[in-house]
């Protein structure tokens, strides 16, 4: 299968639900509005890429297992073209990988944010990555950047970060760049 084809509307409407939670393949059903057939059938091409995973759960109200499915680890489907140069390619995302991927995602970024986020993360990663941090607030040119725990980060010259700790009992910004979930890995 060309991967053109492994991201049509209907596996992706799958991928975003499965980024969100782990579930069956009747949920899914009843979330995207077609057949249990239809999302098994497209849940056995996603699985043979590698892309999801499946996982036999304890069903407490029939008392049969059920299958959840969930994405298997984090991945980019890229491509990239300019004059004397095209590829695509399907990339797995280490934590690094998925921050900066976050970064270029975010549609409310200019490209210079972008920019000076990406240097400000480079800068820091080592202790950025180990915790959840994300954009605050965008004042013009300045990002606000909330994070668990403020020590040890480098001094940020750039000018356009300015990085503030998450106060106690706070929620963690909608904009997340980095967080640790179930299994370790970026949200």
């Amino acid at each position: 299968m060309d991967l053109e084809t492994l991201f049509s509307a209907s596996k992706w409407g799958i991928l975003e639900h499965l980024a969100k939670e782990r579930l069956s393949p009747l949920e899914l059903a009843e979330r995207l509005d077609t057949s249990v057939a239809n999302i098994s059938m497209q849940l056995r091409l996603l699985e043979a890429y590698g892309l999801v995973s499946k996982e036999r759960m304890r069903n407490t109200k029939k008392g049969r297992p059920r299958l959840v499915f969930g994405i298997r680890k984090p991945f980019a489907y890229m491509v990239a073209a300019e004059e004397g140069f095209a590829k695509k390619s399907l990339i797995e995302l280490d934590r690094h990988r998925m921050v900066i991927m976050r970064i270029w995602l975010e549609g409310s970024l200019s490209p210079a944010h972008q920019a000076a986020l990406e240097r400000f993360f480079l800068k820091n990663e080592s202790r950025l990555i180990q915790q959840p941090f994300g954009i605050a607030s965008l004042d013009g040119d300045t990002i606000t950047i909330t994070v668990e725990r403020q020590e040890g980060l480098a001094p940020f010259s750039h000018g356009a970060v300015s990085v503030i700790p998450k106060k106690a009992g706070a929620m963690l910004p909608d904009i997340m760049l980095n967080s640790n979930d179930r299994d370790g890995g970026p949200r």
